[in-house]
């Protein structure tokens, strides 16, 4: 009956360690996961840096505008569906951002970075972007070049979507979208996991 007994408390912590393991892999500290608030989520900034890897709010960008490289919103018009958007300041954005005069907000700016996406020029599945870590070399070799103008929004973006992406700095990188919250809303947000294509490859 002892031995039993410590079977079962063996199992059990067995059982315990796995999930936990799970969860450390699910959490890996090693990903650059990015989380952007549409333009009225009043919790998370809609707007970042790649260089720095850091989300700006709306106030704090303005301060901030050559650093700025991506930005969410969310927006469905009569002439625009585009849903949920990943952009850039240079992406000519009107009726989106407004300043507290109720403005249009990129008026005001004086650097407008403009970032381009396509589609990944070979195909990439989940399990192979997964596969690749931050910093890989080829990672830059998934942006299309041959897209000449490239395009400066990646929009109606759901879950497991991936983009290559150029930054008007030369960085390149791709995004994977892994979650979406009230995604028919411009206070939902979207997290995204991004890889940059280390530079010395470029």
């Amino acid at each position: 009956m002892k031995s039993n007994y410590s079977k079962l408390l063996l199992l059990a912590l067995l059982a315990i360690f796995t999930l936990g393991s799970c969860e450390k892999d699910d959490n890996d500290s090693d990903k650059i996961i990015v989380k952007l608030g549409a333009q009225d989520n009043t919790s998370i900034g809609a707007f970042y840096s790649v260089s720095e890897n850091k989300v700006y709010t709306q106030a704090e960008a303005l301060n901030n505008q050559a650093k700025i490289d991506l930005l969410c919103f969310y927006e469905n018009t009569d002439t625009h569906q585009n849903m949920t958007t990943i952009s850039s300041p240079g992406a000519n954005i009107t009726g989106i951002f407004t300043d507290d005069n109720g403005d249009e907000y990129f008026t005001s700016w004086t650097t407008k970075n403009t970032s381009y996406f396509t589609l990944p020029a070979t195909d990439l599945t989940v399990e192979q972007f997964d596969q690749l870590k931050d910093g890989d070399t080829v990672i830059a070799s998934y942006y299309d070049e041959t897209v000449t103008s490239g395009n400066r929004k990646a929009k109606v973006l759901v879950v497991d979507d991936i983009y290559a992406f150029k930054t008007q700095g030369g960085i390149y990188g791709l995004f994977k979208v892994v979650e979406l919250s009230n995604p028919e809303s411009e206070s939902g947000w979207i997290k995204i996991e991004i890889k940059i294509a280390s530079q010395s490859s470029i």
